[in-house]
C-alpha cells in the first residue's frame, strides 16, 4: 500500500521510465509521491530517499531545461 517502502519503489521506477522518455512532467509527479513516503518509512539519510530527492531536483531540472538534466542523470548513475 502507500506506507511500503516497495509501493514507493515501484511508483519511483515509473517516475523514472518517464524521465527517460523525456517525459519530466510525469516523473515528478511520481518521484513526488514516492519520496513522503520513503521519508516517513526510512528516513531522511536513507540512501532510496536521498536517490528518489536526486531524481526529483533532476526531473524538475528537465521541466526547464531538458538537456541539462539528461546529462546530469547520465552523471549521476
Amino acid at each position: 500500500g502507500p506506507t511500503n517502502p516497495n509501493y514507493a519503489t515501484s511508483v519511483n521506477n515509473v517516475g523514472t521510465a518517464f524521465f527517460k522518455m523525456k517525459r519530466f512532467d510525469e516523473a515528478v509527479l511520481r518521484y513526488e509521491e514516492a519520496l513522503p513516503i520513503y521519508r516517513k518509512v526510512l528516513g531522511d539519510k536513507h540512501p532510496l530517499t536521498n536517490q528518489c530527492m536526486q531524481d526529483l531536483q533532476l526531473a524538475r531540472e528537465g521541466l526547464n531545461n531538458p538537456s541539462n538534466a539528461e546529462i546530469n542523470k547520465l552523471v549521476s548513475d
